[in-house]
């Protein structure tokens, strides 16, 4: 007589088949179904590899600063002076013509094409302008119709259109005449002059424009009183905020202008003074006029053509800095120029594996990477950026990204 066996025991068997099964179907899974398979996690990482490698070795950190110029002036060249005693290493002034000397920027500006320029730290453009060299030494400056005279670092005269239009040019300073060492310096685009005594007086004269900028600064930490007195041509009009009749008498006589600025003109040409302190000594007499100003920091001459000039002093304004992500044209060429196995090894990129990145925008169309495989599975993804090409304009750029 046959015994029944209990459910107790089936079920132990039927568990025991049932994992049996579950394991064969992992071991065919992992033995043959996987090797075939591209684990998305692979790929992933690859792909994330391959976007670091791009963000280290293609972009580039720019600082940029934008300078306004909010006077309506039309002049083709000129002449901008900024205060600029930022740490910058590797400069771009969409000017294209600029020098830094003593924490300040000079640079000449086409302001009949724009009043907006901009300064970066970190890009150099390819196609910087040659800037026009002054003709300049320590004795005199010359600029076509414009010449200025030294003499030890110190504006003696100023001839313009043909005719003498300064002379007798002095400085003292708390009635004292400034006697001490001089220097002179050519920067090229800018000459600078140099007198040193108890103040450091400066003058700088642009290429291109007849202008003279002075300015003054305590060598000895103590305030001192600076007075200019210089002797100009026969003019017949000045003007400060209104036009009046300059007149010659055999007796002379002066005023005081509560002004910061004096322009002396003929219809023709003429001559604008410009200091930082309220208060113009305007003298004439049978043949002559004579004017006497004080400077605490600055003080301008400026030759120029027709009737009073307008909207002077220039004053240039400077925005806050911004820092920019921007992918750079020079990396991307060096980049370009190496060999495949060296492109691997700055993206950090597996040596058994491939990839390829496709950059293309209106600034620069590149490869880098081998090409893509046509058998293989590829895994593809797109960034997007911006890069400042040679004329500083920012251009949208397209980065393909491919792993395989």
């Amino acid at each position: 007589m046959l015994k029944k066996r209990s459910k107790k025991a089936l079920s132990h068997v039927d568990w025991a088949i049932a994992l049996a099964i579950f394991l064969l179907y992992l071991a065919w899974f992992f033995v043959i179904v996987k090797p075939h398979l591209s684990p998305s996690e692979n790929v992933d990482t690859l792909m994330d590899i391959l976007k670091e490698g791009v963000k280290d070795n293609i972009y580039q950190t720019v600082n940029k600063v934008e300078v306004y110029i909010p006077n309506a002036v039309t002049e083709e060249y000129e002449s901008i002076i900024i205060d600029f005693t930022r740490n910058y290493t590797k400069i771009a002034n969409t000017a294209d013509q600029y020098v830094q000397d003593m924490g300040k920027m000079f640079f000449l500006a086409n302001l009949s094409d724009t009043k907006k320029y901009s300064i970066y730290n970190g890009f150099e453009s390819v196609k910087r302008k040659e800037a026009p060299s002054i003709v300049a030494t320590q004795d005199y400056a010359n600029n076509n119709f414009f010449q200025a005279d030294f003499d030890e670092g110190l504006l003696q005269d100023i001839i313009y259109d043909g005719k003498l239009r300064l002379w007798d040019f002095t400085v003292e300073i708390d009635g004292t005449a400034i006697n001490d060492a001089f220097d002179f310096t050519h920067l090229g685009m800018v000459a600078k002059w140099q007198r040193q005594d108890a103040v450091n007086h400066t003058t700088y004269i642009f290429a291109k424009n007849p202008r003279v900028y002075n300015y003054i600064a305590s060598t000895d930490q103590k305030n001192h009183t600076v007075t200019i007195t210089f002797t100009t041509y026969n003019y017949t009009y000045y003007y400060t905020d209104t036009e009046a009749q300059l007149t010659y008498r055999i007796r002379p006589k002066c005023r005081l202008l509560d002004s910061k600025s004096l322009d002396l003109y003929d219809g023709n040409t003429g001559l604008l003074i410009m200091t930082d302190t309220k208060g113009i000594m305007l003298c004439t007499n049978e043949t002559a006029a004579t004017v006497q100003l004080e400077a605490d920091t600055n003080y301008q001459i400026f030759a120029h053509e027709g009737s009073h000039l307008e909207n002077y002093p220039i004053t240039p304004r400077q925005g806050t800095e911004e820092e920019l992500t921007l992918i750079s044209r020079k990396k991307v060429l060096g980049l370009k120029n190496k060999d495949y196995q060296y492109q691997k090894t700055r993206f950090g990129f597996p040596i058994k594996r491939d990839f390829n990145i496709t950059i293309t925008s209106e600034a620069l169309s590149a490869t880098l990477g081998t090409k893509q495989s046509e058998t293989e599975n590829i895994y593809a993804k797109r960034m997007k950026g911006y890069m400042l090409d040679p004329d500083y304009k920012e251009k949208a750029v397209n980065i393909t990204l491919t792993t395989w």
